[in-house]
């Protein structure tokens, strides 16, 4: 009830911002401009006051935050055109890896449990962004799935990785957040087929999260921080065994065609359900890998003997996945139509002027 008016009508403004990145590459450029200046990231000019992206992420977090609980058309209108924007962003390397290496104080949303981790006060920018498509992944899971919120959300983790692999930035972030909510995410449409069968296009989001989720496994020793950020990586996939297995099964309840590999022609690019049932496979091998090793120590065992297991492997042989395969960007393209929130930023605009 407290944010059912949310957001206030000023959020017109992500319209022409989200048009300005789409349409003019300048306005990008300026972005990063803006974020090289003498006093750093933190300041912004002669007034001291911080960037834009600032005061956006920190927008963002909130809009996500309690985009389904308000469950307005309004309400998730806006968080949809927050999350075009940020998939917008994402999607420009450069601007990523500057956001990767600029720093600063961005306040993000607190206010439902469970509450991301205690942050520094100042760290990169793409921290603070991830942790926004963290809060949309765990917060907005309700039977009536915003399926074009969640692909775009997914499409900006597989850039943000796609980014951090290429440049080779190891990001100091809390990943294993990132890791739970997108096997939270599978771990919903899995086990509620029938009801989100309905819904359009999510198996393509299912195809989407499970390729991403397949590229964080070639990248992460480039990816995270510490070893003990690669072991609990390959934690999480492992405690995560039964809902990767359940993968296939639930393309096969959505009607999915899945394509045999010995029907692909050599030298034609994979379609996205061959390169799911790749990635499914992918995973599952790097998981039964690691319960072999972990099974080999016993069966009763607790979760510190099972870290100290995979802390073992991994530090002598390297993280176990598929050693041939280049790691690839995203494929699908961002859809440009704005039918869906113009209408909103438009009536909010109209009442600003008529207040001012």
């Amino acid at each position: 009830e407290l944010f059912k008016d949310q957001p206030i009508e000023a959020a017109a403004g992500l319209l022409p911002l989200y048009e300005l990145l789409q349409l003019n590459p300048v306005f990008t450029s300026v972005i990063v401009e803006s974020l090289t200046t003498e006093g750093g990231a933190s300041s912004s000019g002669p007034t001291n006051r911080p960037p834009m992206i600032f005061s956006f992420v920190s927008l963002a977090s909130y809009l996500f935050t309690h985009a389904s609980s308000v469950g307005t058309p309004r309400s998730l209108s806006y968080a949809n055109l927050t999350m075009r924007i940020i998939a917008l962003m994402t999607s420009d390397e450069p601007m990523t890896a500057k956001f990767a290496r600029e720093s600063g104080n961005i306040r993000i949303c607190r206010q439902r449990l469970p509450r991301l981790p205690e942050s520094p006060t100042s760290r990169p920018i793409l921290c603070s962004i991830l942790d926004c498509l963290v809060l949309w992944l765990r917060h907005n899971l309700h039977k009536k799935l915003e399926v074009s919120s969640y692909r775009s959300c997914i499409y900006s983790v597989h850039s943000i990785l796609w980014m951090l692999g290429r440049q080779r930035i190891r990001l100091e972030y809390h990943w294993e957040e990132l890791w739970k909510s997108i096997f939270l995410l599978l771990e919903f449409t899995s086990s509620r087929v029938d009801n989100v069968k309905v819904l359009g296009r999510v198996d393509e989001l299912i195809e989407e999260t499970l390729i991403a989720l397949e590229l964080a496994t070639l990248l992460a020793e480039r990816l995270v921080p510490t070893p003990e950020a690669l072991h609990q990586f390959v934690y999480e996939l492992v405690r995560s065994k039964d809902i990767v297995d359940r993968q296939l099964s639930t393309l096969t309840a959505l009607e999915v065609m899945i394509p045999s590999p010995s029907t692909q022609p050599r030298g034609v690019p994979l379609t996205i359900q061959a390169q799911a049932l790749r990635a499914i496979k992918t995973i599952q091998g790097i998981i039964t890998y690691y319960e072999g090793k972990i099974n080999e120590k016993g069966t009763e065992m607790e979760i510190g003997d099972v870290m100290n297991v995979i802390a073992t492997e991994v530090e002598r042989d390297g993280l176990q996945t598929a050693p041939d395969r280049e790691p690839e960007g995203p494929t699908r393209r961002l859809d440009s139509s704005s039918e869906g929130f113009v209408k909103w930023a438009c009536r909010d605009g109209l009442a600003l002027l008529s207040s001012a």
